[in-house]
């Protein structure tokens, strides 16, 4: 049986969630009909990577526990690889990372999955989690360089890197992957190939060639059909903009627009959050302050939202948002 709650909606569903320390959306668990957890993941990038992950839950329905203790006195690869993936749902990065390792010791290979894995972990942990820049580049590398990696896992791999690149503000760190990942993706029909692609592409137009009107380009062209209407999709590029900081003025102009065509609640509160972020860059901390005040009346159990009020009354405020916003 297949269940389905909102964890975000302060009843049933978020109890639930902080019940089994669900972080991250979208989450799965499986469970036996006792309750007791089985496995579990979080993330979705495609229809087939999501049954793989489905298919490798299930062959093991044994609880999460009696994993953990088959895995001390008799490890596997499968054992390794399903206790990284339970790890990295509950937010144990370095536990999830030195499973991923040991399943790829137990493989006797490196194995494509498990590198996007430890990949996608490291490049959000640097800092934070104890990652180095090293550890993400050579995870990278073990994708781009396995026989077996799909052209999606390279794309996905120089994709992070964009995202590695844009933080440190160094191109380069992007350049040795952008070029091979589009070459072993040539031709690919499917949509999250092409998805990625027009990624790529956005992130080589900024972080190399510095083309902020190709970018924006760019990015109005990777947006689905009937987006500018769609108050979600209104504030994806406004805050895309405003991450970006290029074409403000449009920006503001169609986050103005979304905060029209919103529904009432968490979803106006969002895009009148980004709102106030580019008000804010672009010199008026006042209305930022006053915008945050009525997305934090929008949305009152969100704790974000009072934050942003107290953050553009201050005498100065900087022009991003903080961390964890």
């Amino acid at each position: 049986m297949l269940f389905k709650t909102n964890s975000h909606d302060g009843g049933p569903g978020e109890a639930l969630a902080d019940k089994h320390s669900a972080k991250g959306l979208p989450h799965f668990i499986l469970m036996d009909s006792t309750g007791a957890p089985l496995d579990r993941w979080r993330g979705f990038s495609d229809p087939a990577r999501w049954l793989r992950t489905f298919d490798q839950a299930f062959a093991d329905p044994t609880t999460v526990d009696a994993k953990r203790e088959r895995f001390r006195t008799g490890p596997t690869e499968a054992l390794a690889a399903a206790l990284g993936r339970i790890q990295s749902s509950l937010g144990e990065a370095k536990e999830s990372v030195a499973f991923y390792r040991e399943a790829e010791k137990l493989a006797g290979r490196p194995v494509p999955d498990y590198s996007l894995a430890m990949l996608f972990q490291q490049a959000r942990g640097m800092g934070d989690d104890g990652f180095t820049l090293e550890e993400v580049r050579a995870s990278a590398d073990a994708v781009m360089g396995s026989p077996d990696a799909a052209p999606v896992d390279k794309l996905l791999a120089a994709d992070v890197m964009s995202d590695v690149a844009k933080e440190k503000k160094d191109p380069s760190l992007m350049t040795p992957y952008l070029q091979p990942a589009l070459a072993a993706s040539e031709g690919l029909a499917d949509a999250k190939a092409k998805q990625l692609r027009g990624e790529l592409a956005i992130a080589e137009a900024l972080l190399i060639r510095g083309d902020k009107n190709l970018a924006v380009s760019l990015k109005r062209e990777a947006m689905s059909a009937g987006w500018d209407g769609d108050a979600g999709k209104l504030n994806d590029f406004a805050w895309w903009c405003f991450e970006n900081e290029v074409n403000l003025e449009e920006a503001e102009r169609l986050a103005r627009k979304g905060t029209e065509l919103a529904k009432p609640g968490p979803e106006k509160a969002e895009i009148l959050d980004t709102l106030a972020e580019i008000r804010n860059l672009r010199g008026d901390r006042e209305e930022a302050r006053a915008l945050s005040e009525l997305a934090a009346k929008e949305d009152p159990g969100s704790e974000h939202y009072p934050k942003q009020v107290e953050r553009f009354s201050e005498p100065s405020s900087d022009s991003k948002p903080h961390a964890g916003a």
